[in-house]
């Protein structure tokens, strides 16, 4: 901070509690320490969300009812084969809060990439974790190669591994998707709730409300499980820049 600046006091939601752990502004110094700030709050908030959409999963049934009490009157009006239909029940909520997931492991990615740059590491300015042709990261990769710092060369190869090995288990995955979700394919379904339904003795009966997945994965777990894995990398990327001090 400038001399004279106010001293920022922060209080946490319990969601950001362990983020801070993981991303701790006292640890850190210079222009690091403001990137390392919103790391934390980025990450408080895919911990908030990730537990969000959780919950609505499990409520999904009860909370897709006035959906399927929608579609039983229709379907006792005039019944028609259920084998031709699928049935999708919208809550918006769940739309905001994992559209706003995606695009928060995208901001903290970003973020890491910047603590490349102000830990000096590399000396380019990254401020992103940007793409080159269709090689998710590869500016930051090509940084790590050909712009690496004198006397912090071997700390830059272990960043580079480090990402090379977590762009493979999930960094291309999840970017792949939050791609998809924001530049959809023609036809595809955005983020509801398949309403699972059948016909016995001349009533609709409604069997359960299926959340949307990514892969095999439903979301609930999918968006737990990325949460672990930026949190990983995260840790370990914070380790190799202490060593790089």
């Amino acid at each position: 901070m400038n001399a004279g600046s106010p001293i920022p006091v922060v209080y946490l939601d319990g969601s950001a509690v362990g983020a801070f752990d993981i991303f701790n502004p006292n640890d850190w110094q210079t222009e690091t320490r403001g990137v390392i700030h919103s790391c934390a709050t980025e990450l408080a908030v895919l911990q908030y969300s990730a537990k969000r959409i959780g919950t609505i999963c499990l409520s999904a049934k009860d909370l897709c009812r006035p959906h399927f009490e929608n579609l039983r009157r229709q379907w006792q009006t005039s019944p028609w084969d259920l084998a031709k239909t699928v049935f999708y029940g919208q809550l918006p909520e769940l739309h905001v809060l994992v559209a706003g997931f995606f695009a928060g492991l995208k901001s903290l990615l970003d973020l890491n990439a910047q603590l490349l740059s102000t830990e000096g590491v590399v000396g380019v300015s990254l401020d992103g974790f940007h793409r080159v042709k269709d090689v998710y990261g590869g500016v930051v990769v090509n940084a790590l190669d050909r712009n690496a710092k004198h006397g912090k060369k071997h700390v830059a190869k272990a960043i580079r591994e480090l990402i090379t090995e977590h762009k493979k288990l999930w960094i291309d995955g999840v970017i792949g998707a939050r791609n998809l979700l924001v530049h959809p394919t023609r036809g595809a379904q955005q983020l509801m709730f398949e309403l699972q339904v059948e016909s016995r003795d001349g009533l609709l009966l409604y069997r359960n409300a299926v959340p949307p997945h990514v892969g095999s994965a439903p979301i609930s777990d999918y968006a737990v499980a990325r949460v672990e894995d930026i949190k990983g990398f995260s840790s370990s990327l914070l380790t190799k820049l202490r060593e790089a001090a």
